[in-house]
C-alpha cells in the first residue's frame, strides 16, 4: 500500500480507510454470531460505530498536528 516505511498522517489516513471498507466489504457476507444470524440493525451499528471511531481518530490525528 505505501512505497516507503515512512508513516504520515496523511498514510495513517489512508489506512484507516482502506481499513474501514474492507469492513464493510466483508458484511456482504453471512455471518452466524452464536448461533444466530446478524441482522441488518446489528450491521448498521457496526459500520455506524466504526465511521465514529475513525472520525474520531482522524480528529485526535488533526489535533496533534495542531500541538
Amino acid at each position: 500500500m505505501f512505497e516507503d516505511t515512512k508513516i504520515t498522517i496523511d498514510k495513517m489516513k489512508d489506512l484507516l480507510y482502506a481499513v474501514q471498507n474492507e469492513f464493510d466489504n466483508e458484511l456482504d457476507y453471512d455471518f452466524d454470531y452464536n448461533g444466530r444470524e446478524i441482522t441488518d440493525d446489528d450491521i448498521n451499528l457496526m459500520t455506524y460505530y466504526l465511521k465514529c471511531y475513525v472520525d474520531k481518530v482522524y480528529a485526535v490525528m488533526d489535533d496533534e498536528l495542531e500541538d
